[in-house]
């Protein structure tokens, strides 16, 4: 788990992103993190914003982060980047499943994520997993974080 304000596992996942999966991930054009950006992934705060990361030889590959919704406490906004160089080898779902048993601890039931309609991937895995298209945001889904200790997706 990251503590609160530790940025160098931000930093080194970042750098390891293509433009394209940055795009995917902040949904817009982002060369850089501002310091606001890393100001605000940085604020870790137990039970509400939680980050944990997955790493290899002792380098971060990949951040897995949820935030609890501040006045639904059973429903957290899940969001997670994992290096180009490990995208498609099952990182992403060790990593959701990580936070998904620390949401759970934590009182968390649903997860909420927005997806680009160009992450065509991620948007079969969530249909697999019987994720929810919100009504007014086709980008919006919502997946029972008991969903996501159930194993792989295919």
């Amino acid at each position: 788990m990251l503590s609160h304000a530790e940025d160098g596992p931000l930093r080194q996942v970042f750098a390891g992103m293509s433009q394209r999966s940055r795009f995917l991930r902040y949904h817009r054009a982002t060369p850089a993190l501002s310091s606001s950006m890393v100001a605000s992934l940085v604020d870790i705060r137990p039970g509400y914003h939680v980050a944990l990361a997955a790493e290899i030889g002792g380098e971060p590959v990949g951040i897995v982060r949820w935030i609890r919704h501040p006045s639904k406490p059973a429903h957290a906004e899940i969001a997670a980047e994992v290096v180009d160089a490990l995208q498609g080898c099952g990182l992403g779902r060790q990593l959701a499943a990580a936070a998904a048993r620390s949401a759970l601890a934590a009182g968390v039931e649903w997860f909420t994520l927005w997806v680009h309609s160009d992450n065509v991937g991620l948007r079969r895995l969530l249909r697999a997993a019987e994720a929810r298209v919100a009504a007014d945001d086709p980008d919006e889904f919502r997946v029972a974080v008991r969903i996501l200790l159930a194993g792989p997706v295919n």
